[in-house]
């Protein structure tokens, strides 16, 4: 029996089962053939386009610019804590981005492509809202299964944006210890590059890009 979990962080987790039941004899002495590591849960970029109005057809609001949102990515294990400080990996808008991972991890991450809604008034005469999203997805089990964190910013006409993060906090059982990592999405630029050594203590006023 083959069972596929979905779990989303926006929904109950689905379990499907599917029951192979092979006709006919065979050998006793045969071993079955492993199957494939499935292909990693991707998802298709479709650009946005310009919302128009339905009662005023030459009305029409471009979306955010894609060129000039800066998305950014990272692995951070903390425990055992790791000794180089961890890198933000970059997110074009147009690409599914594999998560740089540590390579004693069994977990695999990936981001999805950029997606663009428009959220309007009532009566659909105009717009309120565009809605930004990806989606941080993680499996520990070659993406037999796995978790979808969205990461959603809202922004309004006048450029003000509310986000809603995407967080996943991973861990594994290591030979000595239990390890921990936490991958996060951000939807703004990096403040400070990346230095390498220990962790340091910085200033206050630099400690808000983590």
């Amino acid at each position: 029996m083959a069972v596929k979990l979905h779990a989303d962080s926006a929904g109950p987790v689905v379990v499907v089962a599917v029951v192979a039941i092979a006709l006919g004899g065979c050998s006793s002495g045969a071993s079955p053939e492993a199957s494939p590591a499935p292909a990693p849960p991707t998802a298709e970029y479709v650009p946005a386009k310009p919302w128009s109005s339905r009662h005023e057809p030459e009305l029409r609001v471009p979306p955010p610019d894609p060129a000039k949102e800066t998305w950014r990515v990272r692995a951070h294990r903390y425990a055992p804590m790791q000794t180089e400080t961890p890198r933000w990996q970059p997110l074009p808008a147009a690409d599914n981005v594999v998560v740089q991972m540590h390579a004693d991890s069994r977990f695999r991450c990936l981001v999805t492509p950029l997606s663009v809604a428009v959220e309007t008034d009532d009566f659909g005469t105009q717009v309120e809202a565009w809605i930004l999203e990806r989606e941080l997805r993680c499996s520990s089990d070659g993406w037999r299964s796995w978790t979808a964190h969205p990461h959603r910013v809202r922004v309004d006409p006048e450029g003000a944006r509310l986000t809603q993060p995407a967080r996943a906090s991973l861990r594994e059982q290591g030979r000595v210890q239990a390890r921990e990592t936490l991958v996060s999405v951000r939807d703004d630029p990096e403040k400070r590059r990346a230095t390498k050594g220990p962790p340091r203590v910085v200033a206050a006023a630099r400690a808000d890009d983590d």
